[in-house]
């Protein structure tokens, strides 16, 4: 995990989420309105975490697999509901949540 203080994260954070990819689809976070907490957060559908054991209704949260330029995998998600069954399905070692108050 980075060792940038949480002040430099957030400016790379904003910096970054003015990227946007040129070929990708959002159709389950389009179909999940009332799931995501913030409209402005998108979620790809090729690189969604899918809730596993759910009926495919069920099986969105806005989260997202993210590979670092060091080979580690990372999951990117709003503060959510279904966090805890994120974790629990695939083994995360540690979780930060940073939220807006």
């Amino acid at each position: 995990m980075s060792k940038k203080p949480i002040r430099s994260v957030a400016k790379e954070f904003a910096q970054n989420k003015k990227i946007k990819p040129t070929d990708y689809t959002t159709e389950a976070y389009e179909k999940n309105d009332a799931k995501n907490r913030y409209n402005d957060i998108i979620c790809i559908d090729a690189t969604r975490v899918v809730l596993k054991d759910r009926p495919p209704a069920d099986d969105y949260i806005n989260a997202s697999w993210m590979t670092m330029p060091d080979g580690q995998k990372y999951i990117c998600t709003q503060a959510c509901f279904h966090l805890a069954s994120v974790s629990g399905q695939v083994g995360l070692s540690h979780m930060v949540t940073i939220t807006r108050t």
